[in-house]
């Protein structure tokens, strides 16, 4: 049976760049352009928040997952402050609580056990994250970060426009690891033009390697009017 329960998605739509294969609803902004976004998502935020109605939003809500674009293009304390609006027009405060130190929270809501906690995610590239933002984050209630590796040859995340390199992908979780995350998750791309299978096995491997908690793993699709 499929457990009940609402998941509150927040959408940070700016990148660095767009990626050569990306469709999304994501685009370059200006840091003028990432703030009027922010505070129109704030008041997004109060008004669904009116819309659901708080009370059934603090029992429903199991996850909330912050994904873009690339949410950390904002800073850390940025991010902070749009996840605080959440839990609180969410009435979920309490219970977005981190699974390891440095957040000591809190109590869980009523009918929960006590070991369980309120999942909250944030997707990263990992050039754009490092220790202090990480650990901002941690520190604000994100308890699972998911970084978009892609793959762990320099010469196919060229090809794909991305705007790390393996071995940074490697410092990123290593940085996560220090602020405190206990649940690292990366997203990676298989069936790129001319990857062999040896190649994909080097990626799988090296990803691997870094004790992740969780891989999410997407062919590649071509989408009309991407560059690929």
């Amino acid at each position: 049976m499929r457990e009940k329960g609402l998941s509150v998605y927040v959408h940070l739509p700016f990148c660095a760049r767009k990626c050569r294969y990306c469709d999304f609803n994501s685009l370059p902004g200006s840091a003028k352009l990432r703030g009027r976004y922010l505070r129109a998502l704030k008041t997004e935020i109060d008004r669904r928040a009116e819309t659901l109605g708080g009370q059934r939003l603090s029992t429903d809500v199991r996850t909330i997952f912050f994904g873009g674009g690339t949410p950390t293009m904002y800073e850390g304390e940025e991010l902070a402050s749009v996840l605080a609006r959440v839990t609180r027009e969410s009435g979920t405060g309490n219970r977005a609580t981190a699974t390891s130190p440095p957040a000591p929270l809190s109590v869980p809501a009523r009918g929960r056990k006590a070991t369980e906690a309120l999942e909250v995610t944030c997707e990263a590239n990992p050039e754009t994250v490092d220790l202090a933002k990480l650990r901002a984050m941690r520190e604000a209630g994100f308890n699972r970060i998911s970084i978009g590796a892609q793959s762990f040859h320099d010469d196919e995340l060229e090809l794909l426009g991305r705007g790390h390199t393996a071995g940074r992908t490697e410092e990123a979780v290593q940085a996560a690891r220090e602020a405190g995350f206990t649940n690292v998750s990366l997203d990676l791309i298989y069936a790129l033009p001319g990857q062999s299978v040896e190649r994909w096995r080097e990626t799988l491997l090296r990803a691997l390697a870094l004790h992740p908690e969780h891989l999410s793993a997407y062919g590649l699709e071509l989408a009309e009017g991407t560059p690929l």
